[in-house]
């Protein structure tokens, strides 16, 4: 290939190079007006109870919706139920929503509420020996007194609100303040 030609040749890629530099500026100009209007059409929360659009996300929006009707924290498995997204992709959508500005709770086991007041992540464990723990093991007591059959763990962690690991530590805690309490766990318990 003469010089000449070579010099040609890159002289048209530079060219070609240029353009596309210049292509992919204002592409990505484009997108830095788009966050910018976005970000000033207020809050997107607003948006979205307002059945705007949130990152073009039906999901995101189902979950805010099961979120803005609850009356108290839903743990994954029930956002699932009500929305009909899979409990595995509940969390991604809960970030979204997060980044997107919507102010959302959570705590381990006990799930997401709406409105970032921060109650959930505070919430003191109920195996502790706080007012909480002392009315969870209440709960605990009351409930097996009045049952004609050993309960389960689960019901028992459900009305004490609390986990079924928690229910274990209780169940050992109050036998050893003297409750006479038999059973064991995934067998249930019961008052002797």
């Amino acid at each position: 290939m003469p010089k000449a030609s070579f010099a040609d040749a890159l002289q048209k890629l530079g060219t070609v190079l240029d353009s596309a530099v210049a292509a992919l500026e204002e592409a990505a100009n484009r997108v830095r007006r788009e966050a910018a209007r976005l970000s000033s059409e207020g809050n997107v929360r607003r948006g979205v109870a307002a059945g705007g659009r949130l990152l073009g996300d039906e999901a995101a929006r189902a979950i805010h919706a099961a979120l803005e009707k609850a009356h108290g924290p839903l743990t994954s498995r029930e956002l699932s139920r009500r929305t009909g997204v899979a409990r595995t992709s509940i969390a991604r959508h809960i970030r979204a929503l997060s980044d997107a500005g919507v102010k959302i709770s959570s705590a381990p086991r006990r799930g997401y509420e709406l409105g970032g007041r921060g109650r959930l992540a505070r919430a003191p464990r109920g195996g502790g020996n706080g007012a909480r723990g002392r009315f969870a093991q209440k709960v605990i007591l009351e409930t097996l007194q009045k049952a004609k059959r050993p309960v389960l763990g689960d019901v028992l962690a459900k009305k004490a609100d609390v986990s079924k690991m928690t229910i274990t530590r209780m169940i050992v805690a109050l036998r050893k303040e003297g409750h006479e309490i038999v059973g064991r766990r995934g067998v249930g318990y019961s008052i002797a």
